[in-house]
């Protein structure tokens, strides 16, 4: 019999957690270890802790949104999430990726269209918490690219960056539901969409609302277009600047960490 593969060997111990006690247990998976006792133990332990504490790590990534719904019905949210998702992905420390989406399938939110971008901004910046900070800038790399690949050249976010664009005031919405907001809380959720830029550098979360160009400049960044792109597209909006012009400011600010070619050029 052929050894069976990790991803298999986690669905079916998965499988044999979820099985009533009095269900048989598949022989073959621990063919070298007696479940008995452990199995029940385990059955037991997941049984009383998967969705309570997967309960806590949601409203750890997702304050905002909590905030907004309330604490009973984020719990109902989390225990139908782990429903949901539990049976499609085994790690579900991960899945808070899908939770915006998920938020979007939902009947009970369509009085609140706003909320899955809230839970995206609220995932952007648990996030860049985790994330790893970039190498320093290789200007000298840069400096001695050959001309005829400059236009080729994709420059990238920070690894941990996202860029939430949404069609309603979540930044707003984000402020306000932070602890130690103290101004006035009232949100116009009929006012514009705004577009925030999340961040870490130097072990620094930080988070922005961008205004018109830079929210125009970093939707073509984020997309990863080639520079030549870039600069076509921001020469045929009005009112823009050279993307040329405007690179070493977005490169300063750290919005911009590295940059790559089709194909590696090694300088030298």
């Amino acid at each position: 019999m052929l050894p069976m593969s990790l991803l298999e060997f986690e669905r079916q111990f998965l499988s044999i957690l979820r099985k009533k006690q009095s269900e048989p247990v598949e022989k073959g998976l621990f063919r070298e270890v007696t479940m008995g006792e452990s199995v029940a133990v385990a059955q037991q332990h997941e049984q009383q802790t998967t969705v309570p504490n997967f309960d806590v790590v949601l409203k750890t990534a997702f304050p905002v949104v909590h905030a907004v719904v309330g604490d009973a019905f984020f719990s109902w949210l989390a225990k139908s999430f782990v429903a949901e998702f539990s049976s499609k992905k085994l790690d579900l420390a991960r899945q808070g990726v899908f939770f915006a989406d998920y938020l979007q399938t939902l009947p009970q939110l369509t009085a609140c269209p706003y909320l899955p971008d809230v839970a995206r901004l609220d995932w952007a910046w648990h996030t860049a918490y985790y994330g790893a900070d970039d190498e320093p800038f290789d200007f000298d790399s840069l400096g001695c690219m050959p001309a005829q690949l400059q236009a080729d050249i994709v420059f990238h976010m920070p690894r941990c960056a996202t860029f939430v664009e949404s069609q309603h005031p979540i930044y707003r919405i984000w402020e306000v539901n932070q602890p130690d907001y103290q101004d006035e809380k009232k949100v116009d959720l009929t006012a514009e969409g705004q577009t925030v830029f999340v961040w870490r550098h130097e072990g620094q979360r930080q988070m922005v609302l961008l205004d018109r160009e830079p929210k125009e400049v970093m939707r073509l960044f984020a997309a990863a277009l080639p520079f030549a792109e870039i600069c076509e597209k921001l020469a045929s909006v009005e009112g823009m600047p050279s993307a040329a012009a405007i690179l070493p400011y977005y490169i300063e600010k750290k919005w911009l960490a590295s940059f790559s070619l089709p194909n590696e050029v090694k300088c030298g």
